[in-house]
This record gives structure tokens, sequence and C-alpha cells, in this order.
């Protein structure tokens, strides 16, 4: 019974691998030529909404079709670790680059507080680190209204350390026990207004422990 079910995990790993390549390559030609539409396009007000309801709702489904391929990818154990040398500070300016627009437009500060010198190189995989830095303080953002979102950088235990603080709403107790699992999100009615796969932090969870790392999280 145990080997039919790693057979099963192995067959569906591998299924929703070849669905999700099958699906992003319709999926990036509807988002690109929307945007095509949206840039060059001259459109009528009532069009040109349409049209970003179109490019807004894609990129959402892109966003949960490149979850599913992680996360297939993991379940199968083909995740590939690809290290090279880079410099922290480019780490977070691609970080930055993509979370500061969100802050600012919800009206949040959006901070770096480095405790160490930034300007060294380390040995990583950067688009996995980059991944999950930004989806932690992509959440941050969405869970915060009021505030601000804070990104610490420190040593720890002769580990690089990245902390993500904000002034949001918080998770119970009992949520914490959960929100690393797949397809959970909490149940705050708070939470349930803001969108999310439930992947997000559960693709986060297996990326830094096979990066070497730990991820874990403190509220109240």
């Amino acid at each position: 019974q145990k080997q039919k079910a790693l057979n099963l995990t192995e067959t569906k790993s591998k299924f929703l691998a070849n669905m999700s390549h099958e699906l992003r390559t319709p999926m990036n030609s509807i988002l690109g030529l929307t945007e095509l539409m949206l840039e060059k396009g001259y459109l009528e007000p009532r069009n040109k909404e349409r049209l970003e309801v179109v490019l807004n709702s894609g990129k959402r489904l892109m966003t949960l079709i490149n979850d599913i391929l992680d996360l297939s990818k993991i379940e199968a154990g083909k995740m590939e670790i690809r290290s090279e040398a880079v410099l922290l500070n480019d780490i977070l300016e691609e970080i930055s680059g993509s979370i500061a627009p969100l802050a600012s437009e919800k009206n949040i500060d959006y901070k770096v507080l480095k405790k160490i010198d930034t300007n060294t190189v380390i040995s990583t995989d950067r688009g996995k680190v980059v991944q999950v830095l930004i989806n932690l303080l992509g959440n941050a953002v969405k869970y915060t209204d009021v505030g601000e979102v804070l990104l610490r950088i420190s040593m720890a235990n002769e580990m690089l350390s990245f902390e993500v603080i904000d002034t949001g709403i918080g998770i119970s107790e009992e949520e914490m026990n959960v929100i690393f699992e797949d397809f959970r999100q909490l149940n705050s009615p708070k939470s349930k207004r803001r969108a999310g796969t439930g992947l997000g932090l559960a693709i986060s969870k297996k990326l830094a422990d096979i990066l070497g790392g730990s991820l874990t999280v403190k509220s109240e």
C-alpha cells in the first residue's frame, strides 16, 4: 500500500508538471497580447477596464500555475538547486524592486534594515532565495493595512538570517501550526477577504529546507 501511494504521488506530480507546462504557453500569449493592447491600442474607457480585468485575472492564474508546477517538482524530487556566487546587495535590490511599489500602493512603509555588510558575495540559488523572500514580503504587504513592512538581514548561529516583520493583522497560535501546509489558508474573516492560493508559504518552507535553511514564524 505504501509503494502504491508513492507511485500515485509520483504519477500525480508528473501529470501536474506536464499540465502546468502546457498551460503556461497559452497563458503567456494571453498576458503578452493583453498587455500589448493596453499599451499600444486606443481603447474606450469601458473596454480598457475590461482588458485590465483580463490581465489581472490572467496574472493570478499564472501565479497559481507556477505554484502548482513548483509544488509538483518538489514532491517529485525534481527541484534543482543551482548555486552561484551572487552579491547580497543585488538580491536585496531585486526584491525591493518588486515589493516597494506594492507597499507604496497601500501607503505603508517598506524598509530594509542591514545588520551586516551586505556588500558581500554569497553562494546560493539566487532565484529561489528571491522567490521565498518576495513571497514572504508580498504576504506581509497583503496583510498589513497600516504601518510598515521591514526586511532585516543579520547573522544568527553562523547562518545568514532574513526576518520579515510587519504591523499587519497577525496570526493566531492555532493557525501558526497549519500555515505551512499545502492549500491551507487562514480562516479569520480579515484573512479571507485577501486573495491567495494557499501554496505560497508551503512552497517557501520546502524551498528553505532544500536550500539548507529553515523557515519559522512568530506572531500574535
